[in-house]
C-alpha cells in the first residue's frame, strides 16, 4: 500500500474512538482489508474507505504506528507492507524505515453486517448538533446500562431522551425516522456510540450533497418545508 503520511494520519484520527491502545489484545490494532481501515474494540467498530488499500491484509497497532510517524514531514510517501507478522513503513521520498510487530489478522473481530430492514437517510447536521445537547444527560453509572445510553423514539418525527435518574433530556426532531412493522419503535443506543459519531462528524469530509431520496413534490405536499433549506446543500447520514 502506498500512501502519504498525511493522508494515513487522518485514517488512524477517524479510527481513533474505538481503539484501546491499553489492550493486550485486537483493540490496540487497526485492520487493512478489502479497501478498509477498520478498529474494533468489541463495543464499536469504524469502517473507513481506503482505495489505495489493493489486496493486502494485515493489522497495524495504532499506537506503534503514531509515534513512529509523529516526526515524519506530512507529505511523504509511505510504502507499507506486511511479512510474516511484521509491517514494514518505509518512506520512498523519506529515506526511512521502520518495522511494526503485528499478530494474524485472523484474531481480529469481523466488522458487523446488518441486513437494512428499515432507518433511513436524515439530515446529519441536524442530527448530529441535536444529539449533543440531549446526550450529556445520560448516565455514567455502568451499573444502570439502560441509562447510559440515547433512547430513539421512531416516528415521522423522532423523539430523542437521555436521563440519569435524577434528571432528564428530552426533544422532539424535526426528522423523519419510521420503525419497521412488527418491531419496538424504541431504541437505545450507548452515549459512547454517539460521542464518537460527534467527533467524526467534526473531522471527515465537509462536502455537502443532495438526499438521494428528495423527492421535488414535497415542496408542494408539505408546508412545512421551505425551498430554501432544501436546496441548500447539507450532509446526510444513512442510519
Amino acid at each position: 500500500m502506498r500512501i502519504t503520511v498525511q493522508q494515513l494520519r487522518h485514517i488512524m484520527d477517524l479510527l481513533a474512538p474505538t481503539v484501546n491502545s491499553r489492550s493486550e489484545g485486537p483493540a490496540q490494532y487497526m485492520l487493512f482489508k478489502g479497501g478498509f481501515a477498520v478498529s474494533n474494540n468489541g463495543h464499536m467498530a469504524i469502517a473507513v474507505a481506503l482505495p489505495e488499500l489493493e489486496e493486502e491484509t494485515f493489522l497495524v497497532p495504532h499506537k506503534n504506528l503514531l509515534e513512529s510517524l509523529k516526526f515524519i514531514p506530512a507529505s511523504t510517501l509511505l510504502e507499507v507492507t506486511s511479512e510474516n507478522n511484521s509491517i514494514s513503513v518505509k518512506g520512498t521520498t523519506g529515506g526511512f524505515t521502520t518495522n511494526l510487530w503485528s499478530e494474524d489478522s485472523v484474531n481480529f473481530p469481523d466488522f458487523p453486517v446488518f441486513e437494512k430492514t428499515g432507518g433511513g437517510e436524515v439530515d446529519g447536521d441536524a442530527l448530529v448538533n441535536n444529539l449533543k445537547e440531549v446526550v450529556g444527560y445520560a448516565s455514567k453509572q455502568v451499573t444502570r446500562p439502560v441509562l447510559t445510553g440515547v433512547c430513539f423514539t421512531l416516528g415521522d418525527q423522532l423523539e430523542v431522551a437521555a436521563a440519569d435518574g435524577n434528571r432528564l433530556a428530552w426533544r422532539t426532531l424535526p426528522i423523519r425516522l419510521p420503525a419497521v412493522e412488527d418491531q419496538p419503535p424504541r431504541v437505545v443506543i450507548p452515549a459512547q456510540a454517539f460521542r464518537a459519531l460527534e467527533r467524526l462528524w467534526k473531522i471527515v469530509d465537509k462536502k455537502s450533497r443532495p438526499s438521494e431520496n428528495f423527492e421535488p413534490e414535497r415542496l408542494t405536499s408539505n408546508p412545512h418545508l421551505h425551498v430554501a433549506s432544501l436546496a441548500s446543500g447539507r450532509r446526510y447520514i444513512d442510519i
